[in-house]
């Protein structure tokens, strides 16, 4: 099977897709799938606190996996927040879905989404548990 040029993009899009939508989803009371890999949104999408602080207090404790997990669900569940407020603020201001839609292909949400889904490592540290 031969891979095409931009199938990483399709995929990208998929999954910030499905990420906005779950943060919608536990942001309006829903809950998701037990066994989906974004559960890990829930308690930050339900219970959005400014105050979590870092536990780590020594350079020691950034070896422990678990600390490594946190952080990166904190960056990746505040990532996807800020990009599902801006794109809920575009729709508000007057954008249709399907302009909202190609600003996720190639507009100023594009590169939000590629960062967030490229630079999370998230799943593979979770698969060290």
């Amino acid at each position: 099977m031969q891979t095409a040029e931009g199938e990483n993009y399709v995929l990208a899009q998929q999954t910030a897709r499905h990420l906005i939508k779950c943060t919608r989803t536990l942001a309006s009371g829903g809950s998701l799938h037990p066994q989906d890999p974004a559960n890990y949104l829930a308690p930050y999408v339900q219970s959005p606190r400014t105050d979590r602080k870092c536990q780590v207090s020594s350079r020691k404790d950034w070896r422990d996996t678990q600390v490594q997990i946190d952080a990166y669900r904190h960056r990746a569940a505040n990532g996807v927040m800020t990009v599902a407020a801006a794109m809920q603020k575009e729709l508000s201001n007057g954008l249709t879905p399907e302009q909202l839609a190609l600003e996720c292909t190639t507009g100023k949400f594009f590169e939000i989404i590629l960062h967030l889904i490229d630079t999370n490592p998230l799943f593979v540290l979770s698969q060290f548990k």
